[in-house]
């Protein structure tokens, strides 16, 4: 009877190990993890096909304005600073010629710079009406006259145009 019991016993484990549920449940393990596998590999699929699109529609297309427009905000600051330098210059200083012959320059060429494809009508009215300063200035005896014409209400409503305006580009490409 003892036998009888214990062989019973460690055949009814046999059995259960041997059982179609048992198998069941362990591949139901694996389908279920290869659910898991396949959501987030979808997942990961409709996000890179969001991310492309995005790239594609969005961002490529406004790359080129947003460079443009990287490159009018750089020419309106770079004449700000030395149409600003110009009137800080000292001219009793030993390099006052060379200092003022380089800032013309920058300003001549920003200002040319900025009327060869302006970005909208503001700016390329600020460039003629600063080109029609300097032109007063430049026909000026005297450095004296010059940056009285440069310190004017007229010229510094100009500047203030100019900052205006560079902060409004500066935001166009902030976005």
């Amino acid at each position: 009877l003892a036998t009888w019991a214990t062989e019973s016993v460690s055949s009814s484990i046999d059995l259960n190990l041997y059982h179609p549920k048992l198998y069941f449940a362990r591949d139901n393990y694996i389908i279920v993890y290869m659910r898991y596998v396949t959501l987030v590999i979808k997942v990961l699929v409709i996000f890179a096909v969001i991310l492309l699109g995005y790239y594609f529609i969005y961002l490529l297309p406004h790359k080129g304005e947003i460079k443009e427009a990287s490159s009018h905000y750089s020419n309106l600051v770079q004449n700000r600073t030395a149409y600003v330098n110009l009137t800080k210059l000292d001219s009793k200083s030993p390099s006052f010629d060379i200092q003022k012959s380089n800032l013309v320059g920058i300003i001549k060429e920003t200002n040319a710079k900025g009327l060869e494809k302006p970005i909208n009508e503001e700016e390329r009215r600020f460039f003629e009406k600063q080109n029609e300063i300097l032109d007063r200035v430049f026909a000026t005896d005297s450095y004296e006259e010059g940056v009285a014409i440069l310190k004017s209400d007229e010229s510094i409503k100009l500047l203030i145009d100019q900052s205006n305006l560079i902060d409004q580009i500066k935001k166009n490409i902030e976005g």
